[in-house]
Order: C-alpha cells, then structure tokens, then sequence
C-alpha cells in the first residue's frame, strides 16, 4: 500500500530572490551640510503646522457656528487673531517664532497669586516672521 503523504524539505526556502543589477549608474544623495539639514527641518515643522492648522480650524469654526456663533456675521479680523494665535501656539511648540509669540508675552501680566489678566497699555514693537514663514489664508471659503 502506498502513502500519499509529501514530504517536505522545511530548510530549504520555496522563494529565492533575484536582485538584477542593470546598466544605471548607482544613486548617491548630494552632500549636506547643517545648514541645509536645519533648514529642511523648520520646513517640516512649519508643514506640520500648515497640515494641523488644515485640521483644527475648520473643526473649530464648524463647532462655533454648532453653537450659535457665526462667523461670517463678522469682518473677518477676529477669525484671523484666533486663526494667527493657534498657529503662534503650534509654531512655539516647534521652536519657531511668530510675531503673535511677542505680543502674548506684551498682552498679558501675571499677578503675584498667579492670575493672568490682560495689560493696561501695549507698547511693543514686531520682528518679521523668519523664513519658514507659515501663511495660511484666513478666508471663509478656504475653509
């Protein structure tokens, strides 16, 4: 009587594969220096930023108007300070300035028991976004 029962060689792999080396030239990533390699990582920062931003605020503003609160009754400036302010809030996170980092640190005076309240007077000058500078357009219909 035979056995119809395969046996199987388990050390031996079923796939092999085959790497095939063709006529191009091999690839070589140009040389960086640390300039270059800070720089494409405030890129990065400053994408994150412009994607997050691209997330939150419509979400934001969807929940606003949910609750009552249109914003299209109003010019535009308010949405644009709320807009800048959460992306000062993400641009600090990553080390990046925004010039809205400078006007909360003028806007606000903390008093000895802790509490945050606004300033009397506000008297403060403002450096330029640098060159990572993120711009997102403030419209309704962008959003």
């Amino acid at each position: 009587m035979q056995s119809n029962v395969a046996i199987i060689d388990v050390t031996t792999p079923i796939v092999t594969s085959t790497v095939v080396k063709g006529p191009w030239p091999a690839i070589t990533a140009p040389a960086q220096d640390e300039t270059s390699i800070q720089a494409g990582v405030k890129a990065v920062k400053a994408n994150h930023v412009v994607e997050a931003l691209l997330t939150i605020v419509p979400m934001l503003f969807n929940n606003l108007e949910i609750a009552g609160f249109s914003s299209t009754a109003t010019d535009g400036l308010d949405s644009t300070l709320i807009i800048e302010a959460i992306k000062s809030l993400m641009m600090k996170h990553h080390g990046l300035y925004h010039p809205l980092q400078d006007v909360a640190a003028n806007l606000f005076v903390s008093a000895d028991n802790g509490e945050i309240t606004m300033a009397d007077r506000l008297d403060i000058d403002l450096d330029p976004c640098d060159d990572t500078e993120v711009i997102i357009h403030s419209t309704e219909e962008d959003f």
